[in-house]
């Protein structure tokens, strides 16, 4: 009976029906506990709170040594959308709620030009781990107008880019929810289909049955 009890506790950990399992990112609590750091590629999650607004207003900061070579903003489906940067180091963007956002750096390249073939972007969710993240200002989940929001979010996001891998910073773009004090940012969970949750519970449910007859023999 406990083996299957545990069984059950694993499979419904993996099947999440609203498409909003645990985060892939390796995130965890620093001494500071209004603070959370965050070490792997991870999309961005802004979650619309309690206010008039059904979106997510953030305002970004660019800083880096060499501005004019980079601009920063995010990707939409194939294409970069850039929000600072360049000659102007601050900029806004709206999101809508629950967007699932991959922030990203835009190098121009030899050319000097961006939007040419010698662009290179750097995806906040590349799996080479061009950013690490710290998430500051919490906001308490009960001020979120989504339900299935169930801990803590931050207001504030502080990615450090490595755009060179050599665990040296080479460039900094803090982002900060620009209107209400209820909208919200967080490392992004991975979102499970729900045919792919409902095969994962009816094949886990097969594999009960299987155990249940073994242990009735």
């Amino acid at each position: 009976m406990c083996n299957i009890l545990r069984s059950l506790k694993l499979i419904f950990a993996g099947v999440v029906i609203c498409g909003f399992p645990g985060t892939v990112a390796w995130a965890h609590s620093v001494s500071i506990p209004s603070e959370l750091f965050v070490n792997a590629a991870s999309r961005a999650l802004l979650i619309d709170g309690i206010d008039s607004d059904s979106h997510v207003t953030i305002k970004a900061w660019f800083n880096t040594s060499n501005r004019a070579a980079f601009d920063f903003g995010f990707m939409n489906a194939d294409s970069y959308v850039a929000i600072a940067g360049k000659s102007r180091a601050k900029g806004t963007h709206v999101f809508s709620s629950v967007a699932s956002v991959d922030f990203a750096l835009r190098d121009q390249g030899a050319d000097g030009l961006f939007e040419a073939a010698d662009d290179q972007i750097y995806h906040l969710f590349d799996s080479a781990g061009y950013a690490h993240q710290h998430y500051f200002a919490p906001v308490r989940f009960a001020e979120s107008r989504e339900s299935w929001v169930k801990h803590v979010y931050y207001q504030d996001r502080r990615p450090k880019w490595d755009l060179d891998l050599d665990r040296k910073p080479d460039a900094y773009t803090p982002s900060e929810i620009k209107r209400s004090r209820c909208d919200v940012m967080t490392p992004a969970p991975t979102t499970v289909p729900l045919p792919g949750g409902l095969i994962l519970l009816g094949s886990g449910l097969m594999g009960l049955a299987a155990m249940g007859r073994r242990v009735a023999r």
